[in-house]
């Protein structure tokens, strides 16, 4: 069968954690994330994926949907996961726009149907 780099798992998914803290200004060297308020909302939740909408609480079981109104599972009907690109590593200041027009620039116009900030 084929391998499974758990390595890679585990140091991307250390990235995107880091790349959360970041968004919400936490501050590594002065805190207990353990204990961090920002981060207790967050605590024992799992998010099956982005798209799907729906978030399990590893405490209780529970199955609900992601708490905003705005998430792609109602915004977008179908969704071509060989179509999907994660790029890591634009600067966080760069605006959406910004971002869409430097890929498509390269890889043409239509190239783009959704930008998502993690």
């Amino acid at each position: 069968g084929a391998k499974h780099e758990a390595g890679y798992d585990a140091f991307m998914t250390g990235c995107v954690f880091a790349q959360a803290c970041c968004h919400l200004g936490i501050d590594f060297s002065a805190e207990t994330l353990a204990h961090n308020d920002k981060l207790q909302k967050f605590v024992n939740l799992l998010y099956l994926s982005w798209n799907s909408g729906d978030v399990i609480n590893v405490s209780t079981g529970s199955v609900s949907e992601l708490p905003c109104s705005n998430s792609p599972k109602k915004r977008f009907l179908k969704i071509l996961y060989h179509n999907i690109v994660l790029i890591w590593g634009f600067p966080s200041k760069l605006k959406t726009s910004e971002i869409r027009d430097c890929i498509c620039r390269v890889f043409g116009p239509i190239s783009v149907a959704g930008i998502y900030s993690l």
